[in-house]
């Protein structure tokens, strides 16, 4: 089976492409680099998926049709007025349904955000709850949903995944930040009380969803992609430090207005229709950030 990962690259993508190559399936990677930063030999196209030309880079170096798009191509950024976001996500994404339209394409998996939904009204969070982004991000995000689901001729699968964590994950994410603070035994500073719940999957769960949706036979829609705990900031800092007998202190700074944030998340939808069950524990995913970060530096002392 033919698989065309885009943003091969990224977080994400890496170790999806990864996963789905030690399943033995035929990987075809799309990112901006030069090469493709993995180990593993996947056929790799140097392509921008935002750029007028791309369906005719990719007509040049595509061999076979595809049989699946797993898209996790996105520019992340935070600003209230940014149009590369718009151009990459929205008009990236129009060209990444072209793509399946052209080379038959029998269904797209597109990985959006929990956060479309913007301010959290009902717990759990099910895939049916109001949706009102509160960033320019994230509203392209509902994009591409909105316009996946208006494609009758492909098959579509929705990915509202939570906070991906993982070994390789951005250096200034919460949870790298805390293994690592925990690692040097410095200060772990928390906005507000640290009471804001949060709800973390870790990168080889969401490609084992990945795989359960490209062997389902008839997924539909919008998924829920989370694991089945959720932590407040503090609760994980403290995780942090017992795992790592750490000595750090957890200090308090600021005020955090999402203090009353609880992302608890409904899954069962992904377990009935796609038999997906998320089971690699935080305490596994700290443990393996902490491998990554000692292989990577060599300044501790533990």
């Amino acid at each position: 089976m033919n698989i065309l990962i885009t943003g091969v690259n990224g977080f994400l993508g890496r170790e999806i492409s990864k996963y789905l190559f030690d399943k033995k399936y035929n990987i075809i990677g799309i990112s901006l680099e030069n090469n493709y930063l993995g180990d593993e030999k996947i056929r790799y196209i140097k392509a921008d998926i935002s750029k007028n030309n791309f369906l005719e880079i990719l007509e040049e170096n595509l061999l076979n049709n595809i049989d699946v798009i797993v898209h996790c191509a996105a520019l992340i950024n935070y600003e209230e007025h940014n149009l590369d976001l718009i151009k990459v996500n929205c008009e990236g994404f129009f060209n990444i349904v072209e793509l399946a339209k052209k080379y038959h394409c029998k269904k797209i998996i597109y990985i959006s955000s929990i956060q479309v939904i913007g301010k959290i009204k009902d717990i759990p969070i099910k895939e049916t709850h109001e949706k009102e982004p509160l960033t320019l991000y994230h509203s392209t995000k509902l994009f591409g949903e909105n316009y996946l689901n208006n494609i009758s001729s492909i098959q579509k699968v929705i990915f509202r995944i939570t906070s991906p964590i993982g070994k390789n994950m951005p250096k200034n994410k919460i949870m790298r930040v805390f293994v690592e603070k925990s690692l040097r035994n410095e200060d772990i500073v928390l906005l507000g009380k640290g009471k804001r719940v949060q709800n973390y999957i870790d990168v080889f769960d969401i490609a084992r969803a990945i795989e359960c949706a490209i062997e389902a036979d008839n997924p539909n829609g919008v998924y829920n992609i989370a694991s089945p705990k959720s932590i407040s900031n503090i609760e994980l800092a403290e995780l942090c430090k017992f795992l790592l007998k750490s000595d750090s202190k957890i200090l308090f700074n600021g005020v955090d207005k999402e203090e009353d944030n609880k992302w608890i998340v409904d899954t069962s939808k992904a377990e009935k229709e796609l038999g997906f069950i998320a089971k690699k524990s935080i305490e596994e995913s700290i443990f393996e950030i902490k491998e990554e970060i000692m292989k990577s530096e060599n300044t501790f002392s533990k």
